[in-house]
Order: structure tokens, then sequence, then C-alpha cells
């Protein structure tokens, strides 16, 4: 039998997570102008020119070929009848094209899952960005979706940088795959392989598996029992709920750099990363008094921790598992609030560090598909997340550092760029911040039923920032 790509637990999981509502896709938005570029200027064929370089480089050729009956994992197989032109769309925003038209069509593509019976991937090229602050005119958009059982954050950030280059002029091109994806396999091999695993291959490896963790397995359940009875359910809010459509409503702050890293200061040892959460929580914290719905309890929100292996980066996948932190949303005065996100982080890796994040993503691993797909779909077909006593507040955060050099797409220079990722049952709100450059983007992500107003919450971002910088800068 020839070896296949096969997806592992932790992927699997994401298109169990799929649902009509919630789609499993994550979107990196890139700003460009084209003035760099020869001519001056980008045309579609040149877009599908410099995509068809690299289409190699990446398994942007790459489709999901389930197993029946969720037997075993699915396989990522070479898709014989793959089209450049299926996955590369172009738009041009009405004049005259301001960050309101361009925030709402971003949000229309968002909405529209992708095409499970192709390479899960698509691009959307935007143009005529013409009167958004900050923005020059003339410049293009870029929206690329990737399906988050192929790319979690890290992988993504790869995928950048194959897509970019550091030199508007560049001509070299990016190694391409060694070990491109195998032809759809024939029912029967499909059938032996699945046999072949169930029976030898996992067995083993679930031996393997106890071996290596029982030593330690006591210890860290006990942590974890005794950790989960301190901690109780979490505080609900709006967020909360099953998502209840596929609209979404999107937002974004954009920051100097150095003001988070002169943020820091405020308390010792102090992340950029406790300093996004403690922006965040103070956004939050407006946002809900402002509608009479801030509870006294703090709230706490589900982070993603990356566990790839420096060898992994670039080898697709997800290497990641979550932590739950408390936000202190309570705390009015910002540099309390720091301290106190920064000791509550602490708190949280630690806790995170004796379960072991790539040990759970093994446990998943080594779970039947079946009970784990069978177990989401019905919480999400009963809407589960609106009854149940939840363990965080309704809410996601991540913080994806990007390049500070300045990178181009077709030579046309990146001006600025976003991340927004997914909602899923239980989570209707998400805060994400993404570097690049000197510059720091906070973007939020809801769906109007939950957020009617997420330009006030944008304010509400916008003013829980500029607390900690009159408080730096006197």
């Amino acid at each position: 039998m020839v070896k296949m790509k096969q997806l592992t637990g932790a992927d699997e999981m994401w298109f169990s997570l799929e649902s009509q509502n919630t789609p499993m896709h994550i979107s990196d938005v890139h700003i460009y102008n084209p003035v760099t570029a020869p001519g001056k200027h980008v045309s579609q064929k040149d877009v599908l020119n410099y995509i068809e370089k690299r289409v190699d480089s990446l398994p942007m050729r790459e489709k999901r070929f389930p197993v029946p009956f969720n037997a075993d994992y699915s396989y990522w197989v070479d898709d014989e009848n793959f089209d450049l032109k299926n996955h590369i769309r172009f738009t041009t925003l009405s004049k005259p094209g301001t960050w309101k038209q361009f925030c709402s069509e971003v949000e229309r593509i968002i909405a529209i899952p992708l095409d499970m019976s192709r390479p899960l991937w698509e691009m959307h090229i935007i143009e005529g960005l013409n009167k958004i602050d900050g923005i020059p005119e003339g410049c293009f958009a870029v929206v690329h979706k990737k399906h988050h059982g192929q790319f979690d954050g890290s992988s993504a950030t790869y995928v950048k940088s194959v897509l970019h280059t550091l030199d508007p002029a560049a001509k070299e091109l990016p190694p391409k795959q060694t070990t491109p994806a195998d032809k759809a396999p024939s029912q029967l091999d499909l059938f032996y392989r699945t046999m072949f695993r169930n029976t030898v291959i996992k067995p083993m490896e679930r031996m393997n598996f106890l071996y290596r963790t029982l030593p330690d397995l006591p210890q860290a359940m006990q942590a974890a029992v005794e950790d989960a009875m301190k901690m109780g359910s979490a505080v609900r809010t709006r967020f909360s709920k099953a998502i209840p459509s596929l609209s979404r409503v999107i937002e974004a702050r954009p920051f100097p750099l150095q003001d988070i890293l002169r943020f820091r200061k405020l308390v010792p040892g102090a992340t950029v990363n406790d300093v996004v959460i403690t922006i965040f929580a103070g956004a939050l914290r407006k946002y809900l008094m402002h509608h009479n719905e801030l509870p006294e309890e703090p709230l706490r929100g589900l982070i993603p921790i990356a566990v790839r292996k420096e060898e992994e980066i670039g080898a697709g996948g997800n290497k990641v598992f979550s932590m739950i932190t408390v936000t202190h949303t309570d705390v009015e005065d910002p540099v309390e609030r720091l301290a106190k996100v920064h000791q509550a982080t602490q708190y949280s890796k630690k806790f995170t560090d004796t379960l072991g994040g790539r040990s759970m993503n093994e446990m998943l691993e080594l779970s039947p598909l079946a009970m784990i797909d069978l177990s989401i779909k019905m919480a999400q077909g009963v809407k589960l997340a609106n009854f149940n006593s939840p363990l965080y507040s309704g809410f996601g955060m991540s913080n994806v550092p990007g390049s500070r050099e300045s990178l181009y797409f077709c030579g046309a220079q990146q001006i600025r760029c976003f991340n927004w990722g997914f909602l899923m049952d239980g989570m209707g709100l998400l805060l994400a911040a993404g570097s690049y450059g000197d510059e720091l983007v906070f973007s939020t992500m809801s769906c109007p039923e939950m957020m009617p107003d997420s330009d006030f919450f944008a304010d509400c971002i916008q003013k829980s920032h500029d607390e900690l910088y009159h408080l730096k800068n006197g």
C-alpha cells in the first residue's frame, strides 16, 4: 500500500465542528498598494500567474477524502480536477469604496462555507478601496480563506511566508512540496487500510501513549480535577449561545506596535499577550456596561496555544491547544487589570503545562472518530450551548505575531492585515490581534444577532487602548 497523508484527531475535530451556521474556516485579509508592482498595477492575470507558480509549494491541490461511516480519519488526496479559477475570485467595490463597504463585502465572503468537494481554500481579490482612512487610494485586498482542519494559526503564518516576497522584484520561487498528496484510493484499498489501522496500528499507539504518560497521569489528573473544582462554571454572556445564522459582523482597529510594547512596562513581567487581553477585556467591560449586562464576576476567555515544534513548521495540520484564562473585566483600573491578567495567564499556562497540550492532542488522536463526531453533532442538534454551564464566557482571544519586514504580493506592498477566524456554538465573539510591520491590528468577529453594533464595540477597543496610552504618556 502507498503511504497517504492522513488527518489527525485534532484536524478531524474541526470538520466535526462544521455545521450549517458554523463554517470552520479562518480568513487572513491583506491590503496591498500596487504602486510598487511593475507598471504600478496588478491585473487579474498577474494574480493567477503568481499563485499558479506557488501552488505546488503548498497543499493547495489537496482535498479531503473521508472514510465511509467515520471508521477512520480522512485522507488528503490530490484533486485530479483542480482548476485555479475555482478558487480565485475578483470583485470591485462600488464607489466610493469606504471601510463600511469593505467590511460588508468581507462579511459576505466569510459567511460562505468552503466547498468540501474541492481543496479547502479560496482567494477573493477586492479592488476599489479608495476611501479608507490610512489606506492610499487604488489599493486592493486579498481575502484568503483556509479551513482550520488543514491549517492552524502557526501553519497559516507559514502559508503567508510562501505567498509573499521580501522584495517587490523577487523572481525566486519557494521550493515545491517534497510529499505531494496521492490520488484517491479505491474502496477496497481504503477498507484494508482502515482494518489494518484499527486492528494493528491504533492499539499499538494507545499502548505507547499509556506507557509514556502513565507515570505522570495520576498527578496531572489530580491537578486538573482540583483546578476545575476551583474554577467552576463561567459567567454566561450574550455570546454564550448557539450561533443562530451564517451572518457575520466584523470590525478592526489598528494601533502602533510601539504603544503595546510600552504598555508592557506598566507591570513588571507583562507580555504583549497580556496587554492584548487587557485591552480586549477593557473593551468588553465598556460594551457590556453600556448594555447593562456587565456581571460582577470576571469573564473568562478561551485562548489558543501553539504546541508546534520548530521542525513541524510548514507541515500543515493542527498543533494547537486551548487554555481558559480570567480576563478581569470586573477591574476598572487598566493597570490593575493588566497586573491581574498577567497573574491569570501565568496560572493558566502552568495548568496547561501540567496537562500537556501535545499529550491532550495525542489523546484526541486515539479516540474513535465516530464517537467524537456523534457527540459534537448531538450537542449542536439540541443547541446545548444555550443552556449548559460553560467553562468560558462566550468569547475567544488570539494574538498572532507577523512579519516586521515589508511583504509583497505580485510586487504590491502589503499595507495592513487582519485576522478573522470562526465562530462556534458557545463562542459568539472572536477577538484577534495580529501584528505586521510597526502596527498591531485588533480585529473582532461576531454575528449581528449577538452584536448588532460592532462599530460601537470597535470604539470600545479604541477607548480601552487610549486609557493605557494616557496613563503611560501622562
